[in-house]
């Protein structure tokens, strides 16, 4: 199994941390409604994990969309030493129910206008937009005092399509090899660099888009759900976010589904 070079850290918080840039208020997450600068990241992943640090249970579930609030929600997860557990906001209520059961996840983070349905009566931790502030709706019934399992990144359930969804534990050394491993293979390094994430964080290659950035010092820019549907309005962002990267000396790196680079031929990108 490759485990990059010597030395090299094998928890993605510390991977982040490393890759820390002095200019603080440099932008690295860009999303459709917004944007966060490296101090911004910091701050508010920090205070989401202070929040949780007072939730004894391992496992927190995020159900939030696409969007600046999913990283520092995944990363404040991370610094809590715990695992998150991935929802889509669009999934059946039925699903979201049993995930929440049966990984005993004791607090789900949301925001307003994307939440489940009050009807699912969980502890939630919302955060507040555009200022960040998670705020817990209620505290979370404590969890038996157990030996905390800080070696999991993330709790990831299958589709479910063959029969009950079930659980893959995930540890942090898995995610810390991949990423090393790809970053080993980007050549003409460039803080410049960007890339374009289409990928729904219910899937395991999310982590690679959303974290490989961060962790290595370049950007990451969160497709909206429109254009990871639409291969015309990929395509418009791949060519505008090229532009841009080509200028400053950096390149953009994208990875998707055969489906969606069917996508991108049909709407008449040849060259992808």
């Amino acid at each position: 199994m490759f485990k990059g070079p010597p030395g090299v850290r094998d928890q993605p918080v510390e991977l982040l941390y490393s890759a820390r840039t002095s200019d603080s208020e440099r932008e690295i997450v860009f999303a459709e409604d917004g944007s966060l600068t490296v101090e911004q990241l910091t701050t508010r992943s920090g205070n989401v994990a202070e929040a949780l640090r007072r939730v004894q249970s391992h496992f927190v579930a995020v159900c939030l969309p696409r969007g600046p609030g999913l990283i520092v929600a995944l990363l404040g997860v991370w610094r809590a030493k715990k695992a998150y557990v991935p929802l889509e906001p669009s999934f059946p209520l039925q699903r979201i129910r049993f995930i929440l059961e049966d990984s005993e996840a004791s607090v789900v983070i949301t925001e307003r206008g994307s939440e489940p349905p009050a009807s699912l009566e969980w502890p939630r931790l919302r955060l507040q937009w555009p200022s960040g502030e998670p705020e817990m709706d209620e505290e979370p019934a404590p969890a038996p005092a157990v030996e905390q399992v800080t070696h999991l990144a993330y709790l990831i359930y299958t589709s479910g399509s063959t029969g009950t969804p079930k659980g893959v534990l995930v540890p942090h050394s898995a995610v810390a090899n991949v990423l090393n491993a790809f970053e080993s293979l980007r050549k003409e390094k460039s803080t410049e660099d960007v890339l374009l994430s289409v990928t729904t964080f219910c899937f395991d290659i999310s982590v690679l888009e959303m974290f490989w950035p961060l962790c290595y010092g370049f950007s990451l820019h969160l497709a909206s759900a429109a254009e990871s549907r639409s291969g015309a309005l990929l395509r418009q962002r791949l060519e505008e976010l090229s532009r841009r990267a080509a200028a400053r000396g950096g390149q953009v790196i994208f990875q998707a589904t055969p489906s969606s680079f069917r996508g991108l031929l049909n709407a008449g990108d040849a060259s992808c």
